[in-house]
Protein backbone atom coordinates (compact mmCIF):
# COMPACT_ATOMS: atom_id res chain seq x y z
CA UNK A 1 0.00 0.00 0.00
CA UNK A 2 1.29 3.44 -0.91
CA UNK A 3 1.77 6.33 1.46
CA UNK A 4 -1.07 8.82 0.78
CA UNK A 5 -0.12 11.50 3.30
CA UNK A 6 1.31 13.84 0.64
CA UNK A 7 -1.10 15.08 -2.05
CA UNK A 8 -0.22 14.27 -5.62
CA UNK A 9 0.78 17.31 -7.75
CA UNK A 10 -2.14 16.63 -10.10
CA UNK A 11 -4.61 17.02 -7.20
CA UNK A 12 -2.88 20.04 -5.70
CA UNK A 13 -4.87 22.36 -7.99
CA UNK A 14 -8.12 21.10 -6.50
CA UNK A 15 -7.42 22.89 -3.27
CA UNK A 16 -6.61 26.10 -5.10
CA UNK A 17 -9.90 26.35 -6.98
CA UNK A 18 -13.05 25.06 -5.27
CA UNK A 19 -11.23 23.03 -2.68
CA UNK A 20 -13.51 20.02 -2.70
CA UNK A 21 -13.19 16.92 -4.80
CA UNK A 22 -16.88 16.36 -4.22
CA UNK A 23 -17.60 19.49 -6.29
CA UNK A 24 -15.86 17.92 -9.31
CA UNK A 25 -17.48 14.53 -8.81
CA UNK A 26 -20.91 16.13 -8.56
CA UNK A 27 -20.23 18.25 -11.66
CA UNK A 28 -19.18 15.17 -13.65
CA UNK A 29 -22.23 13.21 -12.54
CA UNK A 30 -24.55 16.09 -13.43
CA UNK A 31 -23.03 16.74 -16.85
CA UNK A 32 -21.91 13.35 -18.14
CA UNK A 33 -24.23 11.55 -20.48
CA UNK A 34 -23.85 8.28 -22.31
CA UNK A 35 -24.84 7.79 -25.94
CA UNK A 36 -28.35 6.37 -26.33
CA UNK A 37 -27.11 3.46 -28.42
CA UNK A 38 -23.73 1.93 -29.18
CA UNK A 39 -23.42 2.03 -32.97
CA UNK A 40 -20.47 0.29 -34.63
CA UNK A 41 -18.41 2.80 -36.59
CA UNK A 42 -18.72 0.74 -39.77
CA UNK A 43 -22.53 0.80 -39.57
CA UNK A 44 -22.59 4.51 -38.81
CA UNK A 45 -20.37 5.24 -41.82
CA UNK A 46 -22.64 3.09 -44.01
CA UNK A 47 -25.73 5.02 -42.81
CA UNK A 48 -24.02 8.38 -43.33
CA UNK A 49 -22.77 7.42 -46.79
CA UNK A 50 -26.29 6.27 -47.75
CA UNK A 51 -27.66 9.67 -46.72
CA UNK A 52 -24.97 11.44 -48.73
CA UNK A 53 -25.73 9.17 -51.71
CA UNK A 54 -29.35 10.32 -51.50
CA UNK A 55 -28.17 13.95 -51.47
CA UNK A 56 -25.97 13.18 -54.49
CA UNK A 57 -28.93 11.70 -56.38
CA UNK A 58 -30.87 14.92 -55.75
CA UNK A 59 -27.95 16.97 -57.09
CA UNK A 60 -27.37 18.53 -53.67
CA UNK A 61 -23.82 17.18 -53.53
CA UNK A 62 -21.20 17.16 -56.28
CA UNK A 63 -19.74 13.87 -57.49
CA UNK A 64 -16.15 14.82 -56.55
CA UNK A 65 -17.20 15.83 -53.03
CA UNK A 66 -19.17 12.62 -52.56
CA UNK A 67 -16.13 10.63 -53.72
CA UNK A 68 -13.97 12.53 -51.21
CA UNK A 69 -16.44 11.80 -48.39
CA UNK A 70 -16.41 8.07 -49.15
CA UNK A 71 -12.60 8.00 -49.42
CA UNK A 72 -12.01 9.89 -46.16
CA UNK A 73 -14.55 7.85 -44.20
CA UNK A 74 -13.11 4.60 -45.55
CA UNK A 75 -9.73 5.81 -44.28
CA UNK A 76 -11.30 6.61 -40.88
CA UNK A 77 -12.88 3.15 -40.75
CA UNK A 78 -9.54 1.45 -41.53
CA UNK A 79 -7.91 3.38 -38.67
CA UNK A 80 -10.64 2.60 -36.11
CA UNK A 81 -11.49 -1.04 -36.73
CA UNK A 82 -14.10 -2.81 -34.61
CA UNK A 83 -15.06 0.18 -32.45
CA UNK A 84 -18.28 2.00 -31.80
CA UNK A 85 -18.65 5.63 -32.78
CA UNK A 86 -18.53 6.60 -29.10
CA UNK A 87 -15.09 4.97 -28.77
CA UNK A 88 -13.61 7.49 -31.21
CA UNK A 89 -12.30 9.82 -28.53
CA UNK A 90 -10.86 13.29 -29.04
CA UNK A 91 -7.31 12.10 -28.30
CA UNK A 92 -7.54 9.22 -30.75
CA UNK A 93 -9.15 11.45 -33.36
CA UNK A 94 -6.47 14.11 -32.98
CA UNK A 95 -3.72 11.51 -33.39
CA UNK A 96 -5.45 10.11 -36.48
CA UNK A 97 -5.89 13.51 -38.13
CA UNK A 98 -2.39 14.75 -37.32
CA UNK A 99 -0.62 11.52 -38.35
CA UNK A 100 -0.78 12.36 -42.04
CA UNK A 101 1.23 15.51 -42.74
CA UNK A 102 -0.91 17.10 -45.43
CA UNK A 103 -1.33 20.68 -46.51
CA UNK A 104 -3.67 22.98 -44.62
CA UNK A 105 -6.45 22.75 -47.23
CA UNK A 106 -6.43 18.93 -47.29
CA UNK A 107 -6.29 18.84 -43.51
CA UNK A 108 -9.23 21.24 -43.19
CA UNK A 109 -11.25 19.33 -45.80
CA UNK A 110 -10.62 16.05 -43.97
CA UNK A 111 -11.56 17.61 -40.63
CA UNK A 112 -14.73 19.05 -42.13
CA UNK A 113 -15.81 15.65 -43.48
CA UNK A 114 -15.13 13.95 -40.14
CA UNK A 115 -16.85 16.81 -38.31
CA UNK A 116 -19.98 16.52 -40.45
CA UNK A 117 -20.04 12.76 -39.92
CA UNK A 118 -19.74 13.26 -36.15
CA UNK A 119 -22.61 15.80 -36.15
CA UNK A 120 -24.68 13.16 -37.96
CA UNK A 121 -23.76 10.64 -35.23
CA UNK A 122 -24.51 13.17 -32.49
CA UNK A 123 -27.93 13.91 -33.98
CA UNK A 124 -28.73 10.17 -33.91
CA UNK A 125 -27.43 9.95 -30.31
CA UNK A 126 -24.68 7.46 -31.16
CA UNK A 127 -22.27 9.81 -29.36
CA UNK A 128 -22.92 12.06 -26.37
CA UNK A 129 -20.59 14.86 -27.54
CA UNK A 130 -18.57 15.71 -30.61
CA UNK A 131 -14.96 14.62 -29.92
CA UNK A 132 -13.66 16.89 -32.67
CA UNK A 133 -15.05 19.97 -30.93
CA UNK A 134 -13.28 18.84 -27.78
CA UNK A 135 -9.99 18.52 -29.69
CA UNK A 136 -10.23 21.79 -31.58
CA UNK A 137 -12.85 24.21 -30.32
CA UNK A 138 -11.66 26.82 -32.85
CA UNK A 139 -10.58 26.63 -36.44
CA UNK A 140 -9.04 23.39 -37.68
CA UNK A 141 -5.99 24.85 -39.39
CA UNK A 142 -4.89 26.67 -36.24
CA UNK A 143 -4.50 23.32 -34.49
CA UNK A 144 -1.77 21.97 -36.72
CA UNK A 145 1.54 23.38 -37.84
CA UNK A 146 1.81 23.30 -41.62
CA UNK A 147 5.25 22.42 -42.91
Amino acid sequence: MSNCTKPSPCFAGLRASHGLLSFYVEFALDNHREPVSQKPLSEAITAYTAEKQHEREQDLLSAPHFTRIKRDLKRLQRQFKDVTVSEVTSDRLRAYLEADRTGAKTFNNRCEIVSTFLKFALHREWIAEDPLKKSWPGEFVAAVEVQ
